[in-house]
This record gives structure tokens, C-alpha cells and sequence, in this order.
């Protein structure tokens, strides 16, 4: 049922954007545009090029979806939504392992089918939903795993450990996290050398694979050979990338806070697919209100409500993500691999505190939301003005005036000019 329900969602979103033109093939340049040329390519025997900076997992997926498709781009955002469609059901499942009520784990699954950020980003061509399906299912297995004490479910969760990797390459400290809870010997105990052997394996090898066709073909045995120097030289122009510069250290330094103050903000800070602009288009992503900071502020207070080996985990592995994310701009895509795990973070805390006599229990959801509140940007004065500018003018040409003319009047109490944005007067002709 969460299944379908949420692949209902997406496609009804799909149809919508779709009835007004938006989500064509991407533009030249664009990240999308780049991965789908050489998934293309792929699709027909020839791999990447050198120099080639996408997630290699990502691009044989898409590979696979141009061959099923037979290139048609609206049959590969549904079949992708298809895949993403099964994130709410592991998220349920993983909360269902940890023992929660069957209404929270619901919950759980739930309040990821509400924050909009991940629909629109599913029918994308972008790595970061398909890359939270990967991350919480490791985390699911590993659950398993610990429960069961049967040795599929540690194969398994190195089989989505190494898409994780393979999907993004700071996945590599967090994905090892969970070796640290062996050092409580209970847990340890879970655990046979057979099946910590075979998670190495089952986890490494598809990651030595790719590393070894890479240095066949590019001298290099890395995941994306270049990819580090390119992405920090992105975000850190005019530096010497090493570790001894100290330099780039203190620039890396100080814009942590920053970031994570952004991290932990409402608002979804765009790169190459704003959701705001997009829900002026979908009634559907605009019911989706939930937003970040309320998912992340309730995951958040975990600790304080509930400990146990499961929830204790979840938390170090979504915290280990955003610390590996901290030093680069907090777009808001970057955010979305982790939701699913905070959701089922943010479902324990909401069990918690119904649990709690009625003054705890005020007392901590008055909390909760007084830094949900304090967490909670408008996004309108944020938004980029050409992203806004450009929004109107598609609004206004499909004949959305009243949603073009309010979107025109935030502009302008913004302190922007829009005397090109509106219409001129009429003349009056006299009698």
C-alpha cells in the first residue's frame, strides 16, 4: 500500500510538471545532461571517457533505464520513479525491525512521502534518490542482520554498502561507522568471522571492480579518478589541493558553520532544480509541506527522548553523512540521501514522546517546535531572482496570471524591480 501510494504521488506530480512543459531532456551542461550522454553511450559498449566525474553506479543504472526505454526520457522518469517509489516501504520496514508500532513506523514512511524535495528530486536525472534507497536499505540489512544472525542479510547490506560508495564517494567513513559498535562485545557476539568476511567481500569487490576498470583504462586505481582535486577545487577555487595547506584548511574551517547552518534551514537551496518553482506547477508537491527542518529537529532530539542499539545507530550513521557533507555548499539534493533515515529517526522520537507522562510530553514537543520555528526560513526573499524572474515568465505564459501576479508582488516587496514583469497600463481612450 505505501507503495503504491507514494508511486501515485510521484507520477501524478510527473503528469502535472509534464502538463506544463517542464522536465524535458535536460539542457547542455547541465549534470543530467552529462550523465544521460554517457549513459547513452554505455547503453551502446562504449564506457566513459577519461575525466568522467558522475557516480559510475548512477550511469549504468541510467544505461539500463535508455535500454529499457529505448531512449524515450518520460519512460525513464517513470521507471526511475518506479525504483524510488520503494524508499517509503524500506524505511517501514527498517522502522517495523527496530520494533516500533505498526502506526509509527507508517508514520515513518509517511512523513518521507510528504517532504517534496525527494519527489521532485526522484523524477530527476540525479543520483540522490535512488542513492537514499541504497542508504537506507544498508542500514535495513544491517538491522537484519543483527536480529537474524543470518548471513544473507550481511551480504546484502555490503552489496548497498558499495552502492553507497559507488554512488558518492564520501560514503566510505560513513559506511564503515557501524564497525565501531563491534566493540561492544554483545554486539559482536551477533556476529560471526564468516559473515563480517563475507560483508567485506560482497562490499569490496564491486568497488575494486570499478577501480580496476579504471586503471586498466586510466592509469588510475580510484572510483573517479580526479574526482577529489576537481569537486574540492570547485568549492575551494585558487587553492593547491593538499592536506599540508594550511590555507585551504582554514577556508574549509570557516565555512562549516555556515554550511551547517544551511544544513539545518528550512529552505532548499537550488542548483540546477528549484522546488519552488516547481510547485507552482504541481498541487500535488504543494500539498507535500513538510519540511526539512521539522524531519531533521524532531531526528534530532532522538538521543534525549530514546536510546537502544537500533536508533543509536541510525543517528551515527545520518550524522556521520552530514559531517562528510559539511565542507561543501549545502545544496539542498546533498541532503536528500539521509532523509529516509531521519525519517525513521524522527518516528522513534514521536514514539517517544507519546510514551512520556502529559507534562514530559508538552514540555518536549514545545521544544521541538520552538526550534522547528527558529530553523525555519521563508524561502521566497532566498530564492535566486533569476530563478524567480524566469518563474513568472513561464507562469504568465501558460496562463497562470493569478500565480504569476503573487509571485511578482513577493518580488517586488522584496525590493526588486519588476517594472519589466508587468503588463503596460492600458490607454484610456476618451468618450
Amino acid at each position: 500500500i505505501i507503495y503504491l501510494v507514494h508511486l501515485g504521488m510521484l507520477l501524478l506530480i510527473l503528469a502535472q510538471l509534464r502538463g506544463h512543459w517542464l522536465l524535458p531532456m535536460p539542457e547542455p551542461g547541465t549534470d543530467q545532461r552529462s550523465m544521460l550522454s554517457a549513459a547513452a553511450a554505455l547503453s551502446q559498449g562504449r564506457l566513459w571517457p577519461q575525466g568522467y566525474l558522475y557516480s559510475p553506479i548512477y550511469t549504468v543504472f541510467l544505461a539500463a533505464l535508455v535500454l529499457l526505454s529505448r531512449g524515450e526520457i518520460l519512460v525513464m522518469r517513470i521507471i526511475q520513479a518506479c525504483l524510488c517509489a520503494l524508499v517509503p516501504v524500506m524505511i517501514y520496514k527498517t522502522a517495523r525491525n527496530l520494533r516500533m508500532p505498526f502506526i509509527f513506523a507508517q508514520m515513518a514512511s509517511f512523513i518521507y512521502c510528504f517532504y517534496a524535495a525527494s519527489a521532485l528530486i526522484s523524477l530527476d536525472f540525479l543520483r540522490a534518490a535512488p542513492l537514499s534507497l541504497a542508504f537506507i536499505s544498508y542500514s535495513y540489512f544491517l538491522i537484519r542482520a543483527y536480529r537474524t544472525r543470518k548471513t544473507r542479510h550481511m551480504i546484502f547490506a555490503g552489496l548497498c554498502a558499495a552502492a553507497c560508495v559507488l554512488g558518492r564517494e564520501n560514503f566510505i567513513p560513513v559506511v564503515a561507522m557501524p564497525a565501531l559498535f563491534l566493540a561492544s562485545g554483545q554486539i559482536r557476539r551477533s556476529f560471526t568471522s564468516r559473515s563480517l568476511l563475507l560483508f567485506a567481500i560482497s562490499a569490496l569487490l564491486p568497488i575494486f571492480l570499478v577501480c580496476a576498470i579504471n586503471f586498466s583504462r586510466f592509469g588510475k586505481f580510484s572510483v573517479l579518478p580526479g574526482n577529489a582535486v576537481n569537486v574540492i577545487g570547485f568549492y575551494y577555487p585558487g587553492h593547491l589541493i593538499s592536506l599540508a595547506n594550511i590555507a585551504l584548511l582554514k577556508d574549509i574551517l570557516a565555512r562549516c558553520p555556515g554550511n551547517f547552518l544551511k544544513y539545518i534551514s528550512s529552505y532548499e537551496i537550488p542548483n540546477s532544480l528549484s522546488v519552488y518553482s516547481h510547485m507552482d506547477f504541481s498541487a500535488m508537491l504543494r500539498i507535500m509541506a513538510i519540511p526539512f527542518n521539522a524531519i531533521l529537529v524532531t531526528a534530532a532530539a532522538m538521543p534525549l527522548l530514546r536510546r537502544n542499539r537500533g536508533s543509536i545507530l541510525l543517528y551515527t550513521l545520518a550524522s556521520a553523512y552530514f559531517l562528510s557533507m559539511l565542507i561543501f555548499e549545502p545544496f539542498y539534493r546533498f541532503r536528500i540521501p539521509a532523509v529516509p533515515i531521519l525519517c525513521v529517526i524522527c518516528a522513534i522520537s514521536i514514539h517517544a514522546i507519546s510514551r512520556m507522562d502529559v507534562g514530559r510530553s508538552i514540555a518536549a514537543t514545545a521544544a521541538i517546535l520552538l526550534a522547528i520555528i527558529m530553523t525555519w526560513d521563508n524561502p521566497q526573499p532566498k530564492r535566486p531572482v533569476g530563478e524567480r524572474i524566469s518563474t513568472i515568465r513561464i507562469l504568465a505564459s501558460q496562463g497562470l496570471l493569478a500565480t504569476a501576479e503573487k509571485r511578482i508582488s513577493e518580488l517586488e516587496s522584496d525590493g526588486h524591480d519588476v517594472s519589466n514583469l508587468k503588463p503596460p497600463a492600458k490607454s484610456r481612450e476618451g468618450n
